[in-house]
């Protein structure tokens, strides 16, 4: 079982310290909030659409918006940590 000395060898080379930062926490949960805002007011023109075309185009609508919200937020949050993940590698590997 020699593949399991590489996880030995990670644990001595380097050790990257975390970077927080609240700003990027506090886009996501707004971009969370104003996705499940926009889908429920979609929900309810679904609701109060006259035909059953009408009621399938607000869904789709609503569908998009929230999944369109995910979308970017989980897209910013993996952008965000790989470019402090990366930020923190070079740092580490200029100081040794």
């Amino acid at each position: 079982m020699d593949f399991l000395n590489v996880f030995k060898m990670i644990e001595t080379v380097a050790q990257l310290r975390g970077i927080y930062d609240p700003w990027p926490v506090g886009t996501s949960v707004a971009i969370a909030v104003l996705a499940t805002f926009t889908a429920l007011s979609i929900s309810s023109r679904m609701v109060a659409a006259a035909s059953w075309q009408a009621r399938c185009a607000w869904a789709g609508a609503g569908a998009c918006s929230m999944g369109g919200g995910i979308l970017i937020d989980a897209w910013d949050d993996d952008l965000t940590a790989a470019i402090r993940g990366l930020q923190a590698l070079i740092g580490e590997l200029h100081a040794a």
